[in-house]
């Protein structure tokens, strides 16, 4: 839905209601309904500005509304609809809308405030972090579009926890160190981190590269040891050759040779 809310973006469009009501669930995913709210981005100009809505008071479902575009809808840009997007996620996770406990007459400083944050140690690493960041009252703190909370939310991915233990199951090589929010997620919460590489198979140069960047950056935050599990041969001689196998525990390699530490 993030990717999609991107698309929207880039198009130069503000939804300005994003809310559950206006997700529908497809057969070939979400689709993003009900742009009778909509306005062409701030950026545009302004003698070209199109509104569907002539209004400049406050629009959309409160619970799901960010502070500027209550005080003033006709501000709101992309990063409104992120906060959308943020407190519509917020509620799938914890089964009830964003300030449902809080009192009518407390709302406008509920708001200012920002939506109680989920619990981090309950979610894959980043989650929370990135949740928070998507709903925080100051659009500044905010991802700038939808496109860039989509890569926020897909480097969670592969992601478990057990209340002593991380894992992490890679559908392909990362490019890089993990997210800011995953690697503060571990800092906050550690525990031993096991890391799945039998999906990755044998890596070329660049795959190998972002892989190693990716695990120094966890060994730094995990608490010891990191364990490396069905890693392939050659990944393992990498690590070991690079000086990154003492820091792991390496299980499930295929390989007659051992590798110190």
């Amino acid at each position: 839905m993030a990717q999609a809310l991107g698309g929207v973006h880039r198009a130069g469009i503000v939804h300005r209601d994003v809310k559950p009501e206006n997700l529908v669930l497809a057969p070939r995913g979400p689709v993003l309904i009900d742009f009778d709210l909509a306005t062409r981005a701030a950026s545009q100009a302004r003698a070209s500005l199109t509104r569907l809505t002539q209004s400049g008071a406050g629009l959309g479902s409160l619970a799901y509304l960010p502070p500027e575009q209550l005080r003033q809808a006709r501000d709101a840009d992309a990063r409104a609809d992120v906060y959308g997007l943020g407190a519509t996620l917020l509620h799938a996770l914890t089964g009830r809308a964003p300030f449902a406990q809080v009192a009518p007459e407390d709302f406008l400083a509920a708001l200012e405030q920002g939506p109680a944050a989920l619990e981090p140690g309950a979610y894959p690493p980043g989650v929370s972090a990135v949740l928070a960041r998507a709903t925080a009252p100051d659009p500044a703190a905010r991802f700038a579009d939808g496109a860039a909370l989509a890569r926020a939310l897909e480097a969670t991915r592969g992601w478990t926890q057990t209340p002593a233990q991380w894992s992490w199951s890679p559908a392909e090589a990362p490019s890089g160190p993990p997210a800011a929010e995953v690697l503060d997620a571990l800092r906050a919460h550690p525990g031993h981190l096991r890391v799945e590489l039998g999906g990755l198979g044998d890596l070329d140069g660049r795959e190998a590269a972002g892989l190693i960047e990716a695990l120094r950056a966890l060994s730094e935050v995990a608490r010891p040891p990191v364990i490396l599990v069905d890693a392939p041969q050659a990944t393992a001689h990498v690590l070991y050759k690079v000086g990154l196998a003492p820091r792991f525990a390496l299980d499930g390699v295929q390989s007659d040779q051992a590798y110190p530490g």
